[in-house]
């Protein structure tokens, strides 16, 4: 068993569910998230660097499941980063699960 964690601004949010569906990953869950980036600006007036900050509205979403299918979604992640090529991309990884409680 695999845990599969995509994260995603939450305006994607229904293309990494189209993901899901397309992997056959039908049950999974989703939390809402701050993501920030920091940037660096430069203030010409005195010539001082100062930080920017930018929040998004993001989504981690994730599911327990096969390594295949895992593998599965993660590979279509890469394609639709490869072919859409958006500011911020969608970022997906699987994590190793251990043990479980049932």
């Amino acid at each position: 068993m695999k845990l599969l964690v995509v994260t995603c601004l939450k305006e994607d949010q229904h293309i990494v569910s189209d993901l899901f569906e397309k992997a056959h990953i039908g049950v999974f869950s989703a939390a809402p998230a701050a993501g920030f980036r920091i940037g660096v600006l430069a203030n010409h007036e005195d010539d001082q660097l100062e930080k920017d900050w930018d929040e998004f509205n993001s989504v981690v979403i994730f599911s327990f499941t096969t390594p295949e299918k895992a593998s599965e979604l993660l590979l279509m992640v890469k394609k639709h980063t490869y072919n859409s090529k958006p500011s911020y991309p969608v970022r997906a990884f699987v994590l190793p699960v251990e043990n479980t409680s049932y």
